[in-house]
Order: structure tokens, then sequence, then C-alpha cells
């Protein structure tokens, strides 16, 4: 599996269906943003009535979050594989409802445990962190905090499970389970690639989120830089996306490169054909290729009298 070729493939994808991939990250955006809104509303009303149906629909979201990322993954699959696709695929895995929920499940013990965990570390590590003992930006700078580190933790956790999209699309007649494992395999033999890919073909948006960093921390700590820090925040932001786009395009290109690796040369399928079929039908098979090269070579042999 050669990196280079790979990026050359997700570089091709993006110039050819540039337009597509906008729209349905446009569409990933305003659909998410729109529903989240919504359900953050319910959220603060039910959180006053029962915790359990705050847990619940938090649940939920994270599940139709996951269901619009498992579309994506799968146009870009499309793509990557010069096939047809629209932005309608970006709902194709709410076609079946229990096989999302169980293809979505690492994704939401993840992040519930990602957020459990970051909530458990700011209480330890700031047991004042209430309304009443900090002041209101120090409160907005904890949450922050907070929420960084838990998505970067969610990020880390989930690497193993990144391909497991393009199987449960690729192998729909199988279990989700045996699908699951299928992509933490691919990710043990491509993890390698995967990650120098990533470096190639983000590294200069991984260089201005850098530097938009670095000028929002100014931005905060002198008045000089606030102006372009208000800058930095949305282009920042869609620097995220590009990134995130990138490197679904790439993990669809891994995906498929590494399928294509794995079911061989056409020889070597025909290789594979010829030993099973003898294998299961075992001498007779000899036999009966041994028999008709004798009878041919039996009828050569009375044509050449004939024609004496």
């Amino acid at each position: 599996m050669i990196t280079n070729e790979i990026i050359e493939n997700c570089t091709k994808v993006i110039k050819e269906n540039g337009q597509k991939i906008f729209f349905a990250v446009m569409t990933m955006l305003i659909v998410s943003h729109f529903s989240l809104i919504i359900a953050f509303g319910f959220v603060m009303l039910l959180s006053a009535v029962s915790s359990l149906l705050t847990f619940a629909l938090l649940a939920v979201i994270l599940v139709f979050t996951f269901g619009l990322f498992f579309g994506f993954c799968v146009l870009m699959l499309l793509f990557t594989r010069s096939q047809y696709g629209v932005i309608g695929h970006l709902f194709y895995g709410f076609k079946d409802l229990k096989r999302l929920l169980r293809a979505s499940l690492p994704f939401v013990l993840i992040l519930f445990g990602s957020c459990f965990a970051a909530s458990v570390f700011l209480m330890v590590a700031a047991p004042n962190a209430d309304p009443f003992a900090l002041s209101q930006d120090d409160i907005s700078g904890v949450i922050v905090a907070v929420s960084y580190g838990a998505i970067i933790l969610s990020i880390l956790l989930y690497l193993p499970f990144v391909f497991t999209p393009f199987t449960v699309f690729d192998f729909a007649d199988e279990p989700v389970k045996n699908c699951i494992k299928r992509g933490t395999d691919v990710f043990k033999n491509t993890y390698r690639i995967f990650f120098k890919g990533f470096v190639k073909i983000c590294k200069k948006d991984l260089c201005l989120i850098l530097i938009c960093a670095a000028v929002m921390v100014l931005g905060i700590k002198s008045k000089t830089f606030s102006s372009l820090a208000a800058l930095a925040i949305p282009f920042g932001a869609v620097l995220v996306y590009i990134i995130f786009t990138k490197t679904v395009i790439l993990c669809a290109g891994v995906y498929n490169q590494f399928l294509i690796e794995q079911n061989g040369a056409p020889e070597s399928a025909e290789e594979n054909l010829h030993e099973e079929t003898a294998q299961n039908t075992g001498s007779p098979l000899i036999f009966q290729l041994n028999e008709t090269e004798t009878t041919e070579n039996n009828e050569t042999d009375e044509q050449g009298d004939v024609e004496l």
C-alpha cells in the first residue's frame, strides 16, 4: 500500500466531487446544529424532571449524529470508487435503525465515557469550580478546556473504530459485531499508512489551525490582538471541517486500497479458484482430465492415419 498513490486518489476525489462534498458538509452542519438546538431545549426541560430522560435524549442525539457521519462515510466511499453518490446518501444509515444503533454503540459509549472522565477530572482538579466561586470568564474558560479535552479524548479512543462505517456498509449481510471487528482489523493493518497520509494531506491545514489557536490565546491576553482573535475563531472552525472532510476521504481511500490488496491480483485469484476446485473434487477430476487428454490424443492419431 503506497501512501503517495492514496493521497493522489484523495486529491482526485476532492477535485472531481468538490461541489457535492461542499453541499454534503453544509447539509450535515445545518441539520446537526438545528437538531442540537431543539434537543438542547428538551434537555433543559427534562433535566428538571429526570436525569435518566436527559441521558436518554443525549444518547438519541449521539446516535443521530453518528447516522449523519455514517452517511457521509458512505458518500465518500462511493466517490472514492468512482460510483454514483448524491446528498441523499447522508441519510443512508437511517434505513436500518437496528443496524445503525448497533454500529453506533462504540461511538456513543466513547463519548459518554470521555465526558464523564473530563467531568471527574474537573471536579478533582478544580473542586471549587462552581458559579458562586468563579467569575464568568473563569467559568467559560473551564468549560472550554473540559470540552476540548473530552473531544480530543473521544477522537483518540474512536480511532480503532474509524473504519466501522465502511465495513458495515460493504458487508451488509454480516452481523454488525463482525463488521466492527473487520474495521478494527483494517485499522491494525493500516494505521501507519493512515497517520502518514493524514500528515501529508492535512499538514497545511494543521499549521493554519495552530496559528489560529495562537492568535486566539494572544487575543485573550492582549487587547491588541482581540480583533484578530475574533477573525481567527470562524476561520479555525472552517479549518476543522476541512480537516474532518479530508480525513474521512483519506479513510475511504485507505480502506478501499486495503480491500483491493486483500483480494489480490486476478492471477492469484484464479490460482486460488483452481486450488479450491481441486480440493473439492479430489482425484476424480484429475482422472477425468487425463482420460480427456488420452481421448484427444487417440482421435488425433486416427485422423493422422486416415490422412496417410
